[in-house]
């Protein structure tokens, strides 16, 4: 299996966490003056979030990502309205970085961290 964002390989553990949540119509419900429920649906081809995470399972740690990966995202991140190239098995996305985009955490606690550091945490993104 295969995960990329722009070319950037990440660890093939990491867990899509909407993967099979997230839907493909949305619905907005309100109501009139008289409490009549108006009822709108539509399809949602945009905008449905994708939140990557490495995380413990089961007592083991999967989805690690090296600190020097973690920048190459974090730039790509900094980068104002940006669209990128997701890829997830074969399946090619348009994603931009959603606020919080990255929030990664060292495995070990350091005061001067090096390129092959270990991380955990999310990256969250939005088709676009």
């Amino acid at each position: 299996m295969t995960i990329k964002i722009d070319g950037i390989t990440l660890n093939p553990d990491m867990v899509w966490e909407e993967r099979f949540v997230t839907q493909s119509l949305v619905q907005n419900v309100r109501r009139t003056l008289g409490g009549i429920a108006v009822i709108s649906n539509a399809e949602l081809s945009k905008g449905e979030p994708i939140t990557l995470s490495a995380t413990e399972v089961n007592g083991r740690l999967i989805g690690i990502l090296k600190k020097s990966v973690v920048d190459q995202l974090r730039a790509r991140a900094d980068v104002v309205d940006a669209q990128y190239v997701f890829e997830y098995n074969g399946e090619l996305l348009t994603v931009m970085f959603r606020p919080p985009a990255i929030e990664m955490t060292p495995l070990l606690a350091r005061t001067v961290y090096g390129p092959n550091d270990l991380m955990r945490g999310q990256i969250r993104l939005l088709t676009v």
